[in-house]
């Protein structure tokens, strides 16, 4: 009875060896709610940066600045990804102009009823998509100003 090989051997027969899994997989990833402070998150993001990995680093900033939203660096960082994951392409994601209609909508809500985190909070989603987005990139700077954030007012 012939025995089944696992992935741990390589396939001699064919000449194969089999791929290593990456290593930041999803069973590694936790949400900015589990878990973990800025720094972390913005180690992880670092990371993801060095192999390329726009999207996730990308998550990973995003986590780091919901839990320290007040530092800048995490921010100009997150901005850097976006910008590389489309491509430094000036326009951001496909079809982003529709993309962002619920964003801006409820950004706008928030301005107006001066809800400042949320707004911010809005702000940074669509950035994600359209990181050259001049209105809404100086929206977070309004909530920033507000917040008595004045580092990354004067970034924004």
């Amino acid at each position: 009875m012939r025995q089944k090989k696992t992935l741990a051997e390589p396939v001699a027969h064919i000449g194969i060896m089999p791929t290593r899994p990456p290593i930041l997989s999803e069973r590694f990833r936790m949400t900015a709610a589990s878990g973990g402070d800025g720094r972390t998150w913005f180690r992880k993001g670092n990371v993801a940066m060095g192999r390329q990995n726009w999207k996730f680093a990308v998550e990973c900033f995003s986590n780091a600045i919901q839990i320290r939203p007040d530092v800048v660096l995490y921010r100009q960082t997150k901005h850097l990804c976006c910008r590389k994951l489309h491509g430094d392409n000036s326009t951001g994601a496909k079809m982003a102009g529709m993309r962002l209609l619920p964003i801006r909508s409820k950004a706008k809500k928030a301005l107006e009823s001066k809800d400042w985190a949320a707004l911010d909070q809005h702000a940074e989603d669509d950035l994600v998509i359209n990181p050259w987005d001049g209105p809404l990139f100086a929206a977070p700077g309004k909530a920033c100003t507000e917040q008595d954030r004045g580092q990354f007012a004067a970034y924004a």
